[in-house]
């Protein structure tokens, strides 16, 4: 909230240890936008009580004109009250329309300085009650050590978290879990905040390639994301769950010294290097993860002073990697797969995959009998392709990777983001279900990735189908898959059940929330086919015992 006093607090708490904390649910005002409706109501009420004085004399259009200027600039022009501002500053002897355009701005700034200063002494008010009457209500969600820059801010292993937070009362802790039985490797999540950006068309092994991201300047803004993040996962009805969320362990690496070192051996994202379109418009501001970044996360737990066995230990360990970005300019995020490196996939099968089984049938029973195979659906499924498992793999090979920008994020793109990033290139796909396929800038249509004039991953959440040679394509299957013995049938209620797209989906779990996984304006969750898979897989990975592979560490 904007108060006054929290921020006056804050200037002078500039402490080495970091409490991240959560208020309870209340309401407060936005200081902005309070101002700017009560300065254009002020604007719009200055003709109604001055029209005799000052439109009388001027043309009847006068007043919806200036009205009209008014509701626009304070709609679509955000410096609009800067504008006004200046104007009042520098013009006073004028005439005619001017001097009531001046007359309005005068009352424009009163009514915009009145709301953001009501706004700042009632959130005050709030934010006074809430820390004096309602402390046992404020929680900490983590705890922050800028001295330590690596730390493990959330554990199912109390002894690795900070001292701060296991000495503070458990009423306190926003998470406290008491498990018997901790798991040996916890399911673990890292957010870092990254140091350099590669450019658009840059060349990986150029230093001078490399922009230093704004994030690494700004610890403030890399927390707030990080608890951000942090709600969004414990919100959701799959990863938020208590068995599963008591499990996972949350790493937050934020070292601001990056900030001079080489981008070739800490950067973790750029913009995609190809125009892509997306629904038919050229995406321009898409954040990629960087090939290498499984590399730079590497290099920064050996340069944040941790022993070689820790860094092993961390390294297989995690299983996704937030790299957050703070660019102006490439708001859009993306992952990739676990074991997905670009065009050159981890081949599970060059080393047995340790893991627990499980059954994926496609389109279990037909409902078009007269279809061929080839005409119903073309895809790359863990039961008919050698190149995929149907197995739930302890550790992965390579992590899953995001490249997350926290200026376009909202709540739901952390956990949209986790589902890509969770499912696996070679043991079950989880895609977008907003749209049917990418273009590139040259018109060659290559599917959802690179590969997919190559074939295909296993898609969990898509089902893939061939267009026939007289252009018509196979209506939408009921049934959608067999996923452990337990049917899910297709949601014909998705656009591509009714205009020519090639893939169709899951069911939704309700008809008033949309998939997580697809574009929502409102009420998201995972399918209900999603919701089982993922938390099979996260069960599975939660529970793993075996000994760690050593298969990600380089050696020095």
């Amino acid at each position: 909230m904007v108060s006054l006093i929290s921020i006056i607090l804050n200037l002078f708490r500039r402490t080495k240890i970091i409490q991240v904390r959560r208020l309870p649910p209340g309401k407060v005002l936005r200081a902005h936008q309070l101002g700017l409706t009560l300065g254009l109501l002020f604007a719009l009420l200055a003709i109604f009580l001055n029209y005799s004085s000052h439109f009388a004399s001027l043309p009847w259009y006068s007043s919806p004109l200036l009205g009209l200027i008014f509701i626009l600039g304070t709609f679509f022009w955000g410096p609009f009250i800067l504008l006004t501002v200046l104007f009042s500053l520098i013009f006073h002897s004028l005439s005619g329309i001017w001097a009531t355009f001046y007359m309005m701005a005068q009352w424009y700034i009163g009514g915009y300085a009145f709301g953001c200063i009501f706004s700042i002494l009632y959130n005050d008010l709030v934010f006074v009650n809430t820390i004096s009457f309602k402390k046992n209500r404020v929680k900490t969600a983590f705890v922050f050590d800028t001295t330590a820059k690596f730390n493990i801010i959330k554990s199912p292993i109390k002894e690795e978290e900070n001292d701060l937070i296991r000495e503070l009362d458990a009423s306190r802790r926003l998470y406290n879990y008491e498990l018997q039985h901790p798991p040996k490797h916890p399911y673990t999540i890292a957010f870092v905040a990254n140091p350099k950006i590669l450019r658009r068309g840059g060349s990986f092994d150029d230093l001078d390639d490399y922009d230093t991201d704004p994030i690494i300047h700004n610890i403030d803004l890399f927390l707030r994301s990080v608890d951000k993040a942090l709600f969004s996962f414990e919100h959701d009805e799959v990863l938020g769950r208590p068995e599963i969320w008591s499990r996972v362990r949350v790493i937050a690496l934020f070292d601001k010294d990056l900030a001079n070192e080489s981008g070739i051996k800490y950067g973790m994202v750029q913009p995609y290097q190809e125009a892509v379109q997306m629904d038919g418009v050229v995406a321009e501001n898409l954040l990629d993860p960087m090939k290498q970044m499984t590399e730079s996360y590497e290099n920064m737990l050996r340069k944040v002073g941790l022993s070689k066995q820790d860094v092993k230990n961390y390294l297989n360990e995690t299983d996704i990697i937030y790299a957050l970005s703070a660019s102006e300019e490439y708001d859009r995020s993306t992952a990739h797969f676990t074991d997905w490196i670009e065009n050159k996939e981890s081949d599970p099968h060059g080393e047995l995959v340790e893991g627990k089984e499980y059954k994926f049938d496609p389109n279990p029973e037909s409902d078009c009998p007269k279809c061929t195979k080839n005409d119903e659906i073309s895809v790359a499924t863990c039961t008919d392709d050698s190149r995929f498992t149907c197995i739930h793999e302890y550790f992965a090979k390579n992590p899953g990777r995001v490249a997350l920008n926290v200026l376009g994020a909202n709540i739901k793109t952390y956990i949209h983001e986790f589902g890509h990033a969770m499912s696996s290139a070679y043991h079950g796909a989880i895609v977008d279900e907003y749209f049917d396929r990418f273009e590139v800038e040259d018109g060659i249509d290559v599917g959802e990735d690179p590969s997919f004039v190559e074939g295909a991953p296993f898609y969990v959440n898509r089902i893939e189908r061939r267009r026939k040679n007289n252009g018509e394509v196979t209506p939408v299957h009921k049934i959608f898959a067999d996923y452990n013995c337990t049917v899910f049938h297709s949601d014909l209620g998705h656009p591509s059940a009714e205009e020519e797209w090639l893939g169709y989906f899951p069911d939704r779990k309700t008809p008033y929330a949309a998939c997580t996984m697809d574009r929502t304006y409102g009420a998201y969750r995972f399918d209900e086919l999603l919701s089982n898979f993922i938390y099979d897989r996260l069960i599975t990975k939660i529970n793993r015992s075996l000994p760690i592979p050593n298969t990600r560490l380089r050696e020095d």
